[in-house]
């Protein structure tokens, strides 16, 4: 909506179940809270496949919220 961008930081409390792989064109490096069940709805397993696809990347995994679970940091680099 904003005329796109190539780097992408989000930290959207849940909402990136919401993005669509299509929303990930021209990105070529991201960095991205993700919110894991149990402190969230489900994990949005379209994006991830589509971010294996065309990105390399990690997700570093920390412990949060007590015993409630684990918050992910996305870190990503388009494959080509």
């Amino acid at each position: 909506m904003a005329g796109g961008c190539d780097f992408l930081k989000a930290d959207c409390e849940g909402a990136e179940r919401s993005i669509e792989p299509g929303d990930m064109a021209g990105i070529r490096r991201i960095e991205m809270e993700l919110h894991i069940p149990p402190i969230s709805g489900p994990v949005n397993r379209r994006l991830l496949s589509y971010l294996g696809e065309h990105f390399h990347y990690r997700i570093d995994r920390i412990p949060c919220h007590g015993e409630l679970g684990v918050m992910g940091v996305l870190h990503g680099w388009r494959k080509d």
